[in-house]
Parts: structure tokens; sequence; C-alpha cells
């Protein structure tokens, strides 16, 4: 939870970055595909709210701390239900680059 989470201002939430940094792939691509599986995710967790980074990321805003473990699943990439590959844990880290290919 240290990794891809920011502190609320309500204790009882979670700031939560979703990584478009996959290794391997293009920084700051997503598909569309995955933008569904996102969407569904920010509708289910985080008040129906998304929003785009500057470091090109995806932030869920409002994320309660008890549904962050089914969040992360929802982005794990081998889980079944949302095969979307979004769970990289590197927000702030340096793997997590902008680039403009």
């Amino acid at each position: 939870m240290d990794i891809n989470t920011s502190p609320h201002r309500n204790n009882d939430y979670a700031i939560a970055t979703v990584s478009l940094k996959t290794p391997g792939q293009t920084p700051g691509d997503v598909s569309s595909a995955q933008m569904r599986v996102v969407a569904k995710l920010a509708k289910t967790y985080s008040h129906d709210e998304l929003k785009i980074s500057h470091a090109q990321n995806i932030v869920l805003p409002h994320v309660h701390k008890s549904h962050l473990f089914a969040l992360y699943n929802g982005l794990y990439p081998d889980n079944g239900l949302y095969p979307a590959g979004l769970a990289t844990a590197n927000a702030g880290l340096i793997s997590d680059i902008i680039a403009c290919p």
C-alpha cells in the first residue's frame, strides 16, 4: 500500500494511481480494453471518478482503503476477470517515466 497510493483527506480513503508504465510496453499507452477496465473499477471503487495525471498515469481519487486489494486484483493481469495488465507498482519510482514516442 506504500506504492501507487497517496493519503486522502479522509483517513478511510486513499488516492490510487494506476501506472501506465508496464515493463516492456510503451510508457503512457493504454488500450481501449484497458480503459474500459479502469472505468469499471473507477465506477465500482472510486465514486465513478478517474483523472489522468501529468505523469501519464490514471488516478482514482476516492478509493476506500478496504477496497484497495479488490482494486489491485482488478488491475492484475492474471486474475481471469479483468486481464488488464495494469498492476505495476512503480508510481514515483525511476521506472515511472514520461515519454512521448
